[in-house]
């Protein structure tokens, strides 16, 4: 541990200061963390048991950084390892064919369980970062036109029926 930073009410015109009053409480902080993508459960996956529960107590056990909030990707984002959705097979509208298996098979599942268990009070949240290609005008999760999903109720509704497996 690093000693405290003592703070100061005082600013010198000089240079410029950051005034901290400390009598007076304008915004909460819930919490730190991080998000866990598959690229993150990729590097995880390959290290050896001992490394992957040190890891997981640096970051989210009693003795770590405790980090107490956290972001799960909705299939692949910028920071995959390659592009996939839990809905490959394309115009599946009723999402018959979704399949978290690229998750499981990465370590990704594994590493958010194990915090959890390590962090009981930890509070995740899930965010997509693309629809599935077929689900979107240019066909690719990347570099989308705006709107990017393609403009239809049943793509809507689609989309809608994927988000809601994942949360399940």
């Amino acid at each position: 541990r690093k000693p405290d930073v003592p703070l100061s009410t005082r600013s010198n015109d000089a240079a410029p200061a950051i005034v901290i009053d400390q009598t007076k409480t304008l915004q909460t902080v819930e919490g730190f963390g991080g998000a866990i993508t598959d690229s993150v459960a990729s590097v995880w996956s390959k290290l050896n048991a001992d490394l992957q529960q040190q890891v997981v107590d640096l970051l989210w056990g009693s003795g770590g950084q405790q980090l107490n909030l956290g972001r799960l990707t909705i299939g692949a984002t910028d920071f995959s390892t390659v592009m996939y959705s839990y809905a490959e097979a394309h115009d599946d509208y009723e999402m018959n064919n979704f399949s978290l298996k690229h998750d499981e098979e990465s370590g990704f599942i594994e590493l958010a369980q194990r915090a959890q268990a390590a962090s009981p009070q930890l509070e995740w949240v899930s965010s997509p970062w693309s629809a599935p290609s077929w689900l979107k005008r240019n066909n690719d999760m990347r570099n989308s036109k705006s709107p990017g999903l393609v403009q239809t109720d049943e793509a809507q509704t689609a989309y809608a029926l994927y988000l809601s497996k994942y949360s399940t």
